[in-house]
């Protein structure tokens, strides 16, 4: 087991001899051997034995020129490609997450306050649902993490589970027929109270109880396991709202239902970007004018620099930055993985179990009087 994988963090005030160092994340390791093998042949056509291989009617590099500059421009354009699907799978995930823990948070409000007009048993009831709710959600963003990620939903091993001090343990609960709905096991309360901070020192993701036969199985084989996680919190939504728990108009209710309904519209917008890859013909003939160059750009340079030193360093770089533009293209395509310049997914997921943890713990706000209110 390693570690949640968390994005490449570095200071830009840094000098820029440590920076170039940094070989973490760099894609100068990829972009070298090319480099190098233009700096090599650039070397051995400077040799008088073989400088005949130079074509003598080269005399004026302006058709290298013009391909030198098409292909930049078609490097340049491929990497503003590629940095629109990292942007858009960044604003895709952000939405997902962040609308998603705002649904949380209204149906956590709402239980609060349907709380205070609700008898004993209602009460009960009430925090029951919250449990099966907060337990969803961090469900809910764990299969959509992993979804995103290609990475196959095991729900016996992809998972650290967490309880809730103070509340039935989830394991021992009772399962009903309604997707294995959790019933609390004893009289007594249960009220939700703090567990700590979430473990970062596992590459399993945090949910927030362990999940029921009843769930694994109704999930097992599923292609879209988030869409039907999410289906189970609406639908424990309108029970509740029919039931007579949640003492809340319709209208202000039905907001719950959008925002996991936008969270689930970020979700499909970031599996798109992972779904769909970059387009094959572009980057094949982008691979063929890459190749072309790394034969043609010695010959070139050494004809019009006639140096047998200044040549191989020219080629050096020269190739470098064109190739390394393109991995940087590369990489950037698809955002999601567990590469070094990836989405850091698992870390975002983290924060979010943490988030659920706060708002399910902090309690319902108490009225107060500030004595400045009193002067009003």
């Amino acid at each position: 087991a390693g570690s949640v994988l968390k994005m490449i963090t570095y200071d830009n005030d840094q000098s820029a001899v440590k920076l170039i160092l940094q070989l973490s994340g760099s894609v100068f390791p990829r972009a070298l051997v090319p480099a190098l093998t233009a700096a090599l042949i650039t070397f051995g056509l400077g040799f008088d034995a073989v400088s005949g291989w130079i074509p003598a009617e080269i005399q004026h590099p302006f058709s290298v020129q013009i391909f030198a500059i098409i292909l930049g421009y078609v490097i340049v354009f491929r990497t503003n490609m590629a940095l629109g699907r990292y942007r858009e799978g960044m604003s895709s995930v952000q939405q997902m997450v962040s609308k998603w823990g705002d649904a949380f948070v209204e149906i956590s409000g709402f239980i609060a306050v349907s709380k205070e007009r609700l008898d004993k048993d209602k009460v009960k009831l009430l925090e029951e649902l919250r449990c099966r709710i907060v337990h969803w959600f961090s469900l809910l963003n764990a299969v959509a993490t992993i979804s995103l990620n290609d990475g196959e939903v095991d729900l016996e091993k992809s998972f650290i589970v967490y309880s809730l001090k103070g509340a039935s343990p989830w394991g021992a609960c009772q399962t009903s027929d309604r997707l294995g709905s959790l019933r609390a096991s004893s009289s007594s309360s249960v009220a939700l109270e703090p567990v700590g901070p979430v473990d970062l020192s596992t590459s399993k993701l945090p949910i927030i109880g362990e999940c029921t036969r009843t769930e694994k199985n109704a999930l097992a084989g599923k292609s879209d396991k988030p869409l039907v996680v999410a289906g189970w919190i609406t639908e424990e939504i309108t029970r509740a709202c029919l039931d007579g728990l949640l003492l809340i108009p319709p209208p202000i209710l039905s907001r719950c239902y959008q925002e996991v309904s936008n969270g689930m519209l970020g979700y499909n917008q970031a599996f798109k970007v992972s779904l769909v890859p970059f387009p094959f013909p572009f980057a094949q003939m982008l691979a063929l004018l890459l190749v072309v160059f790394l034969l043609i750009l010695p010959m070139m340079v050494l004809r019009m620099t006639q140096s047998a030193a200044l040549s191989p360093i020219l080629s050096f770089f020269c190739l470098l930055g064109y190739w390394g533009l393109n991995e940087i293209a590369v990489e950037l395509e698809n955002p999601f993985g567990d590469d070094d310049n990836d989405l850091p997914l698992e870390a975002i997921h983290t924060e979010f179990v943490d988030s659920l943890h706060t708002c399910a713990t902090v309690g319902p706000a108490k009225p107060f009087h500030h004595p400045s209110l009193a002067e009003m």
